[in-house]
């Protein structure tokens, strides 16, 4: 079989190997089927049952240049008379933002939150388009979207405030994001591509949406560039679970069967597809694992490892995926032999492959330079060579607590930062600031979440204010100036009267 290299290829919006594609997965055992004749009101009943109520927290983004998103709504041609309209009497359309295979995305200004003083009242409106809004499995897909989102508190998955239908318009309300997707990083790149470090700071991320929304047994299931989005201050947010599948982690036995939802019918994109979701099986966690390591392929060198070619056909053209120059010998091995079999090991997953990307090998390296000096020092007959090893070692000693410095700052996780911060006391405050601020947006996503949890909670018929005030000043402690804390923590004085 003739061999062939990964040529580089642009990443191409009319490739249709880079959209989602819709399929019907193989039915499970005790699958319930759906209702076939479900109508249009049926559908739209349906989503205003389970239409959410948006947060009243203020978005930080401003809006983005109106004439910017001219020409890509011209582009598209796409649904472009929803500019100018006013979505359920609240979300008024301004431009477009972007356009999916089945969902365009619009810049919508939120006209409850500009009527409380919101400077920036803005979100994101998805909103499936026209030829799919009388199809009820798109429909479906859409609420399934929504509700998988809201599932996930997490901050490296956007949240999702509303959702539900207003004459033919289905919708659900988004935060609006400052960035850009990591396929523009990619374009932007080309064709150096990313340094490792760049790129290790936007995977780990990534893997922790993952490990997150795995250990509740969502996969995302189309995960690729597109889908990434990387805001201004570097911090990453997963989107569009509306492919995504849920998985049983415990059965109750005794619990009462029921109806299950329309999980046959899924998407994937084609060029970051296992052979799973290409064969179609169900998604499960290694699915998300092989799209994974397609965009960190991608993130180093600016190509697809498989020419932007589905894996099912890579393997059968015997296309060869080289090492990216940008990707540090000692870890190909962990991507070399997936790319080449386009299998996923049992113990590759978010966790697992995070710890293995971030493992450093230089104090291997330290410990072997001191012993060989060592060694060589026992050969050296003159005192002069040894004041000269020992003050090697001195020097190599000093450089190591440096550099372990460095290391705790870059590479401590954001979840294990909050736990030194707070409870080491010898933690030098040059470090501690520095933590700080790597990790600004997680922190304040924490306590965001924990004041979330404490107004949802159910113990209570009203939220217990002083343990919000408790967390509110703990973030005070964190970031004194920070405008965002002052913001929320006005919200929730208001909110008590």
């Amino acid at each position: 079989m003739m061999e062939e290299k990964n040529k580089d290829k642009s990443i191409n919006s009319s490739d249709s190997g880079d959209k989602t594609k819709i399929v019907k997965t193989q039915k499970r055992e005790n699958a319930i089927e759906p209702a076939k004749n479900v109508n249009k009101q049926d559908s739209a009943e349906n989503i205003n049952e389970t239409d959410t109520k948006l947060s009243q927290k203020e978005n930080t983004i401003p809006p983005i240049n109106k004439s910017d998103n001219k020409n890509t709504k011209n582009k598209s041609g796409i649904n472009s008379n929803l500019i100018g309209q006013t979505v359920k009497n609240r979300y008024e359309i301004e431009s477009i933002l972007g356009h999916g295979g089945l969902c365009d995305v619009y810049l919508a200004k939120d006209k409850i939150l500009e009527s409380s003083g919101s400077e920036s009242p803005y979100v994101a409106l998805k909103v499936l388009q026209k030829e799919f809004a009388s199809q009820p499995e798109t429909a479906r897909m859409l609420i399934r979207e929504a509700q998988q989102t809201q599932r996930l508190s997490h901050p490296n998955v956007i949240r999702v405030f509303d959702f539900g239908v207003d004459g033919d318009i289905y919708f659900l309300v988004m935060e609006y994001i400052d960035g850009e997707t990591l396929e523009s990083l990619i374009q932007r790149s080309r064709p150096n591509g990313l340094k490792y470090h760049a790129m290790l700071s936007i995977l780990n991320q990534i893997l922790d949406a993952l490990s997150y929304a795995h250990s509740l047994g969502v996969v995302h299931a189309d995960l690729k560039p597109a889908n990434v989005i990387l805001t201004s201050e570097g911090h990453v947010k997963l989107l569009d679970f509306g492919v995504s599948k849920t998985h049983q982690i415990k059965h109750d036995q005794y619990a009462a069967k029921r109806k299950t939802e329309d999980l046959e019918t899924l998407g994937y994109t084609p060029n970051y597809a296992s052979l799973n979701l290409l064969s179609g099986k169900e998604p499960n966690i290694s699915d998300d694992m092989f799209a994974l390591c397609c965009i960190t392929y991608e993130l180093l060198s600016c190509k697809h490892p498989y020419s932007r070619t589905p894996v099912n056909e890579a393997l059968k053209k015997n296309i060869k995926v080289s090492k990216p120059a940008n990707m540090p010998i000692a870890k190909w091995p962990i991507f070399s032999k997936i790319f080449s079999t386009g299998t996923i090991p049992a113990d590759f997953n978010a966790k697992t492959v995070k710890r293995r990307l971030n493992k450093q090998y230089w104090p291997l390296a330290a410990g072997v330079a001191a012993s060989l000096l060592f060694m060589a020092g026992l050969g050296l007959v003159y005192n002069q060579q040894q004041v000269a090893i020992s003050d090697l070692e001195a020097k190599l000693s000093q450089q190591n607590e440096v550099i372990q410095n460095a290391e705790l700052l870059l590479s401590t996780s954001p979840e294990h930062s909050r736990s030194l911060i707070d409870g080491d006391a010898s933690l030098h405050p040059l470090i501690k600031a520095g933590l700080l601020r790597l990790h600004k947006p997680y922190l304040l996503g924490q306590f965001e979440s924990e004041i979330d949890d404490v107004l949802n909670s159910d113990a209570t018929s009203y939220p217990n204010y002083d343990e919000i005030e408790a967390i509110l000043q703990k973030a005070k402690g964190y970031y004194p100036d920070s405008h965002k804390i002052e913001v929320l923590a006005l919200d929730i004085q208001s909110s008590k009267h």
